[in-house]
């Protein structure tokens, strides 16, 4: 059974317009997943299977080439109606193979974090979404929903990659 905390304190990184303005949105969470790290980063950096795990997620599709550091990927999340679908762009910022991955939209400053630690005979995962909106009513909307949004988010990210990845490795197991 997966367990989940709520981190609150933010990780470093560079000072963008929304946090010099104290308006920088974010949620980091942990969940245990049941699963070897191999299994849960074959899953999480496979943008064939993105689509099983990511909340919403009708299209992940790679726009120019692998999915490598720095590759752009077409997005196409489903909104409820009356809303059209939304489709961004995003780019994979970060990518240390078996430990991290970054992705950033292009269009909105979202970004979404996970870092995987193996331990106790399965994986910990800590994954963060947060926005550094460029434009003011981005801004405006973070500033109004943009936690609850990414903690949402998060939550529902963990729970889809917890049960794909325990499922994977429950079809690996040799029968007793």
């Amino acid at each position: 059974m997966g367990g989940r905390a709520i981190i609150g304190a933010a990780r470093e990184r560079p000072e963008g317009l929304a946090q010099s303005l104290g308006m920088s949105v974010e949620c980091r969470q942990q969940e245990f997943i049941n699963a070897p790290l191999e299994t849960v980063w074959e899953l999480a950096a496979d943008p064939d299977r993105q689509i099983e795990w990511w909340p919403n997620t009708l299209v992940f599709e790679c726009i120019d080439g692998d999915f490598e550091q720095g590759c752009r990927v077409r997005n196409v999340q489903e909104r409820p109606w009356p809303m059209s679908n939304l489709e961004t762009t995003l780019e994979l910022e970060t990518l240390n193979p078996g430990r991290e991955l970054t992705l950033r939209c292009m269009d909105t400053g979202t970004y979404t974090r996970a870092v995987l630690t193996e331990g106790q005979g399965g994986t910990f995962v800590e994954m963060e979404a947060g926005n550094d909106p460029a434009s003011l009513g981005n801004r405006l909307l973070m500033a109004a929903a943009g936690r609850r949004l990414f903690r949402r988010w998060v939550e529902h990210a963990l729970e889809k990659l917890r049960r794909a990845a325990e499922a994977d490795a429950g079809e690996g197991a040799a029968p007793s």
